[in-house]
């Protein structure tokens, strides 16, 4: 199989039914969705929380037919479902957790189904996701220019780092997309999602968004694919963009700073707060099932908002959930695959992970339906390359 790459590999269906010949029609149907969940979480309210997880339902009924149901896969899943049970005996949250476990298990799936569409189709709509939000971005953009915190006026009570938080977890999504198909990263797009960082103002953001353009410049400087001429003209390149960051580092860092939450520094001392809060009300017992906000900071000051992920995988589901949920990129890193692949992958996983650390963008939300879907491209692509070189 010397003539095959895994470009051409991931470009088939990993199934032929249901959706060979609908390339096109499957990636505006996943960008559709793919837009319709994130303005739904945007919109940070129950209803649409609700509505959301009704559309990814509604998804996973149109294409049943990929959802494979492997014994195998089927008890590992009910063992996993386990740690969850801590989500039934959180009489402080209300009926959250047991939804949030339903609305993980629709994500998942959904996340899995998507998966089953060629890696074509799944990088059209990662693409077509990413532009009509950052056009989206850019029409309230102008209709608040000149306000310090333009983001802010779109969902009362957000903050200035959640908009751009969503970006990022999109951008990384269709980074992994445009990795495993072409072999290299996008750079126009990191660019366009630092911006979007800076006009936010949020620190986690633009520290996550530079990350993502240095990083994907570095990634370029190895394609995988393509001719020499192409390879040679992608690092040649990314060799110029990274001499001129070096260069004019020190000015760029100044500019942003001063016109952002950096210039009182990296360190966020509310999040510190939270954490610390948070940490003072675990219990032996708690620590390893969960501890509810009341009497924290997070219930008192925050009105339950508590601004980590893992804060809140850990008051809805406990320990266990919790490390999964912070460890999975190892999941990639430890998996047998050429570090020309999954090394790329890994990074734009684990910012993801990063990004969550300091805003509640994960586990469990709509947006995980994103993030799953980076791990099943991961796998894919590993099992074509294993196909290429058999």
């Amino acid at each position: 199989m010397a003539d095959l790459t895994v470009a051409t590999l991931l470009d088939t269906p990993a199934t032929g039914e249901a959706v060979k010949g609908h390339d096109t029609r499957g990636a505006i149907e996943i960008a559709l969705l793919g837009v319709a969940i994130t303005i739904a979480f945007a919109l940070q309210s129950t209803t649409t929380f609700v509505s959301g997880t009704a559309l990814c339902l509604f998804f996973l009924i149109r294409y049943r037919k990929l959802l494979t149901v492997d014994p195998g896969v089927v008890t590992r899943g009910l063992l996993i479902l386990v740690l969850f049970t801590p989500a039934l005996f959180k009489p402080g949250h209300g009926i959250s957790p047991v939804f949030y476990v339903f609305s993980t298990a629709v994500s998942f799936a959904t996340a899995y189904v998507i998966s089953r569409f060629s890696a074509a189709a799944i990088h059209r709509a990662a693409t077509i996701i990413y532009w009509a939000l950052a056009m989206a971005l850019g029409v309230i953009l102008a209709m608040n220019w000149g306000s310090p915190t333009p983001f802010e006026q779109v969902v009362e009570g957000s903050s200035t780092n959640a908009i751009p938080s969503y970006m990022i977890i999109v951008q990384l999504l269709l980074s992994v997309t445009c990795f495993v198909m072409t072999g290299r990263a996008p750079v126009l797009t990191p660019v366009v999602t630092f911006l979007i960082a800076f006009v936010g103002s949020g620190r986690g953001s633009l520290v996550v968004g530079s990350l993502l353009v240095i990083g994907s410049l570095i990634i370029n400087l190895f394609p995988r694919h393509g001719s020499f001429i192409f390879r040679a003209t992608v690092f040649a390149v990314s060799l110029i963009a990274m001499v001129q960051l070096a260069v004019h580092a020190e000015e760029v860092y100044d500019y942003v700073a001063r016109f952002t939450k950096l210039s009182v520094g990296i360190a966020d001392e509310n999040r510190k707060q939270i954490l610390a809060g948070y940490m003072a009300s675990i219990t032996p017992y708690t620590f390893f099932f969960g501890s509810e906000y009341q009497g924290t900071i997070i219930d008192i000051q925050y009105k339950g908002n508590p601004h980590i992920s893992y804060i809140r995988t850990h008051s809805f589901f406990g320990i266990f959930v919790m490390l999964m949920a912070l460890l999975s990129p190892l999941l990639v890193f430890f998996s047998r695959a050429p570090w020309s692949l999954k090394m790329p992958v890994f990074f734009f996983i684990s910012l993801a992970v990063i990004r969550a650390g300091t805003e509640p963008i994960l586990f469990p939300t709509l947006l995980d339906v994103f993030y799953f879907l980076m791990i099943f491209v991961y796998f894919r692509a590993k099992k074509a390359s294993e196909v290429q070189y058999a």
